[in-house]
């Protein structure tokens, strides 16, 4: 009875590649049933009435045994603790991810946890018996976090350094007028984004213009900002040493945007 046992659940487990559950079980001692039905029939030497049907019902029977019995051995079986868990808990969730779930086991047997995913190798995979697709799944994905993640730390480095950086429109050759309200006529509008107030200055301004095609100029040049939320006729600051530069400063952790006014040759703006 026990070789019928060991003989059904071998091809059981066979046929449905590898995967040993309760049905196995209870198919198993189900043949074992029957079968004890039979040879216990055999050894009287006449064969009972309702063999067929006693055959069945002993079949349901172990089964039934063997199906309780099995439940209450996965209910008494030691879980993994919480704390092994929770080393595997990065691994897991790439495994789900990938469609590789089978292979958790194969992981937690050659330890290796969710802190050494970063050293993942081919070997350290191949090691503790995974076959070469899977392993070419797992360490292409580990690649791509990394390049993620490394993305992510530049975009993080970016985000803490934005207070300090601003856009810059410059208008330029253009004149003010003055009446019925102050307005800058004439001229042309260009923005410069990513600056960093750091190392912003006048020297820099002038490096901005000299982009613009004021090349060579030799009459004297005057820039004035725009107080952010303030009109033309009272705003205006002028820009021209590093003190002036230091107030525009306090205004860029609140407005991204800032512009300012080129002059040529002479300024109207405090006449």
């Amino acid at each position: 009875m026990t070789g019928v046992n060991a003989g059904i659940s071998c091809v059981l487990k066979r046929l449905r590649g590898g995967k040993e559950d309760v049905q196995s079980s209870m198919a198993a001692a189900f043949g074992s049933g029957a079968v004890f039905t039979l040879v216990s029939s055999s050894g009287t030497g006449m064969a009972p009435p309702n063999l067929a049907a006693n055959a069945l019902s002993s079949g349901l029977l172990f089964a039934l045994m063997q199906g309780g019995l099995f439940k209450l051995g996965e209910k008494f079986s030691k879980p993994p603790t919480k704390e092994e868990d929770v080393l595997y808990t990065k691994t897991r969730g790439m495994l789900t991810s990938l469609g590789l779930h089978n292979y958790e086991k194969n992981f937690k047997s050659g330890f290796l946890t969710d802190t050494t995913l970063p050293l993942l190798t081919d070997s350290a995979l191949r090691d503790v018996k995974i076959p070469p697709g899977p392993r070419l799944l797992i360490i292409d994905h580990i690649q791509r976090e990394a390049e993620l993640n490394n993305g992510k730390g530049a975009r993080r480095t970016f985000l803490e350094n934005a207070h300090n950086m601003f856009s810059i429109q410059i208008h330029h050759g253009g004149i003010f007028h003055k009446y019925p309200s102050r307005r800058y006529v004439d001229g042309h509008v260009d923005i410069f984004d990513m600056v960093g107030i750091e190392l912003f200055n006048v020297i820099a301004l002038n490096k901005m213009v000299s982009q613009l095609g004021y090349i060579g100029e030799s009459e004297p040049l005057f820039y004035n900002y725009l107080r952010p939320l303030s009109s033309l006729d009272e705003g205006l600051y002028p820009l021209a040493c590093d003190d002036e530069v230091c107030c525009l400063a306090t205004l860029v952790r609140s407005f991204k945007l800032l512009k300012v006014y080129r002059e040529h040759g002479f300024t109207i703006v405090n006449s």
